[in-house]
């Protein structure tokens, strides 16, 4: 219990260094993403995250007719319905309220998949980066994280989990007797950490990397089996 509670700790000091990245890892995970829309329901504010949730769910699409319309919906119901109030709407006079209407259906009429995409795109790393500051801080505080940490380490890299727990089993003798589960809990939650983690074997000769994060493939360009 001790180790979850420090496991849990750790790692939201880990994900508050680049929030950012932090966030968007996590909501690849459905689970995950499902336990923030719930924290946002109760207070009311989960449109954002719908939108970002969608517009990623679209770079998973096959191109097609299929996809072309899924991005039309999508840029017509936040880009130009949730748009159409806008900044300044309290100080516009009748008539200019009629033109920044007309321009929003001018925009939907003649906008085509592609330019919807990038919008889409743009739009959702500013909803990205607004609730990586505004709303992740709070999520991690609730109640919900029990939820989240418990699902990182049933999802965690397989192939990491069994290269790790191969060397906890060869030293077992030299480890804590509870070592075995912080460390398979760590590699399951470094999954998401923005930054690059290495577990090394000192027991063999020239201390062999066992394990390393996405993060740390990401960032040198080798992939965890290299």
């Amino acid at each position: 219990k001790k180790h979850k509670a420090a496991m849990l700790e750790f790692t939201k000091t880990v994900w508050l260094q680049d929030s950012t990245t932090s966030l968007k890892n996590l909501l690849r995970d459905d689970v995950v993403a499902a336990e923030m829309l719930v924290f946002l329901k109760a207070e009311y504010g989960e449109a954002q995250l719908e939108f970002y949730l969608e517009s990623t769910a679209l770079e998973a699409m096959a191109p097609g007719a299929d996809k072309d319309s899924a991005i039309l919906e999508v840029y017509r119901n936040h880009i130009v319905n949730g748009g159409g109030t806008g900044i300044g709407a309290q100080e516009r006079t009748t008539g200019t309220q009629q033109m920044w209407d007309m321009v929003n259906q001018q925009d939907e009429v003649y906008v085509d998949p592609n330019t919807a995409l990038r919008k889409i795109g743009e739009e959702a790393d500013v909803a990205l980066r607004m609730m990586a500051f505004d709303v992740f801080p709070r999520f991690l505080k609730s109640k919900h994280m029990t939820v989240v940490m418990q699902r990182l380490r049933e999802s965690g890299n397989s192939n990491g989990a069994d290269q790790v727990q191969s060397a906890v089993n060869e030293n077992k003798n030299m480890l804590p007797k509870d070592a075995d589960d912080w460390i398979n809990n760590f590699v399951s939650i470094a999954e998401t950490f923005p930054a690059c983690i290495v577990i090394s074997d000192m027991c063999i000769p020239g201390a062999p990397m066992i394990y390393v994060n996405p993060e740390f493939c990401r960032t040198t360009g080798y992939s965890q089996q290299e």
